[in-house]
């Protein structure tokens, strides 16, 4: 993987011009938006003007590098299809490196004063090598400036390396190389992988700020914890329980991962929990001091409903149950976990302190086998014939000893409302005048159900039929 570029002096307002213009696309693959304060601002502009603005801004050419990447991997690659599309919307080249200068130059180099956006020079003396320009109160914007002084504000240089050759991969490459020394995280990094997965996460840390912002300072905005927090959740959701590490997280990035492709199960989960902060804030989050592990435990406990059809009827009502609960684990002293050695016994907490496969499992386990002292109507079972309380499944379950009524079998919590493992029963046959009742209804193993049904009537099929008595 070979990167070329080619360095070209322009002057500052020729690179102000391509920002206003709107011929430079931001990926933000690479670039966070411009974040910079006025004094950042008011700092390089000084250092342009002064001479001593000496790292030059990197982009990427798009025509050049889509004809480098038409010939060597094809029109329908997917780097091709990809630059293909941001010239079809105008774009002429890609910021790698420099975003926050570009929008200071553009910001600066307005023919008036725009509320809120122009940048005024900081008041002083500034050396212009002949001569000094003087900025004050009342002359700090550059349209106040006399057309000589402008004139030469314009034509300050700044050097710009164009990259000519190379797909996304060469420009993530040149985006590390150009931040070598940066003290970037893990996140930071993965965030230069561009494709369609790292777009959908990205869009969905823009979609819920309101949320994330009450979640993670603002330097763990900036440092993308809200978007390694989203990947997590898209690993969990693609993968199942697995060790969720920075190599997984690196996998789910691509245009066709399974991450991508289920991302819809990711932002029905995250929005799920931007309501729920955007409405109650981060406190309850918070319980014991743990915030970071009651998210993912949450997280754990919205996707086993998700993925089993449960619909949340009341939404305080299930908060107040999650945190309730999760205060009452977090403080317990009892051992849940041990290694098989038995040298490692653990309390809840002792669990929450990573996210190692056995530990979320044990977790998950456990959230799952506390749904059934959730209060009735918090939650409804959504069964292809019929919808109910989803509790029933759990009252069943404990009446059980959580065994399977038919074989004897254990039955996990995360099994409970899985219909594609467990069914409810008749323990009378339906067709031998069996009520459907509480009292008559047994919690089993689907191929149990499914072998027992056809030795009493191959017609009737017994899967779930509860009716309103179930609740009575």
């Amino acid at each position: 993987m070979r990167i070329n570029y080619i360095a070209k002096k322009y002057s500052l307002f020729e690179l102000a011009c391509l920002q206003l213009g709107k011929k430079i696309f931001l990926d933000k693959s690479f670039q966070s938006r411009a974040r910079w304060g006025n004094k950042q601002k008011q700092k390089f502009l000084k250092s342009c003007i002064e001479g001593f603005n000496l790292s030059a801004v990197t982009i990427a050419h798009i025509k050049a590098i889509y004809g480098d990447i038409a010939v060597n991997e094809g029109e329908d690659s997917e780097d091709a299809l990809w630059l293909k599309s941001l010239m079809d919307q105008g774009y002429e080249y890609i910021t790698v490196d420099g975003n926050n200068r570009d929008e200071t130059l553009a910001q600066f180099f307005t023919d008036t004063i725009i509320p809120e956006y122009s940048i005024p020079l900081a008041e002083g003396k500034y050396d212009l090598g002949d001569r000094m320009l003087n900025v004050t109160s009342d002359k700090k914007y550059f349209c106040q400036f006399n057309k000589t002084d402008q004139q030469v504000l314009k034509n300050l240089p700044i050097w710009i390396h164009f990259i000519t050759q190379g797909g996304r991969k060469a420009l993530r490459k040149a985006f590390r190389v150009v931040n070598d020394g940066m003290n970037l995280n893990d996140q930071e990094l993965r965030n230069a992988l561009s494709s369609k997965f790292a777009d959908l996460v990205r869009d969905l840390v823009d979609e819920e700020m309101e949320a994330f912002e009450k979640i993670f300072t603002t330097l763990k905005i900036n440092r993308r914890f809200p978007d390694e927090f989203i990947v997590d959740v898209a690993v969990l959701n693609a993968q199942g329980i697995v060790m969720i590490n920075p190599e997984t997280r690196d996998a789910a990035y691509g245009d066709n991962t399974k991450e991508k492709t289920s991302f819809n199960k990711t932002k029905k989960i995250i929005k799920q929990i931007a309501e729920i902060v955007n409405k109650h804030g981060k406190s309850g989050l918070n319980v014991e001091k743990k915030m970071k592990s009651n998210l993912y435990d949450l997280v754990l406990l919205l996707r086993y409903l998700n993925d089993n059809n449960v619909r949340i009827d009341d939404l305080d009502k299930f908060y107040n149950f999650f945190v309730e609960t999760q205060s009452k684990r977090i403080r317990s002293t009892e051992t849940v976990w041990n290694n098989k050695k038995g040298t490692d016994p653990r309390a809840y907490a002792g669990i929450m302190k990573n996210l190692q496969p056995n530990f979320l499992s044990k977790r998950e386990e456990i959230i799952m086998g506390s749904l059934g002292e959730i209060e009735e109507g918090v939650l409804t079972y959504l069964d292809k014939k019929r919808n109910y309380d989803a509790r029933i499944r759990f009252i069943l379950w404990e009446r059980q000893g959580k065994k399977c009524a038919i074989s004897g079998k254990d039955i996990s919590p995360v099994e409970v409302c899985n219909g594609d493992i467990t069914h409810i029963d008749h323990h009378v046959p339906h067709t031998l005048g069996g009520p459907t009742t509480l009292e008559n209804a047994r919690l089993v193993f689907k191929s149990e159900n499914q072998s027992k049904g056809a030795k009493l009537d191959s017609e009737i099929e017994l899967v779930d039929d509860v009716d309103d008595d179930l609740v009575a």
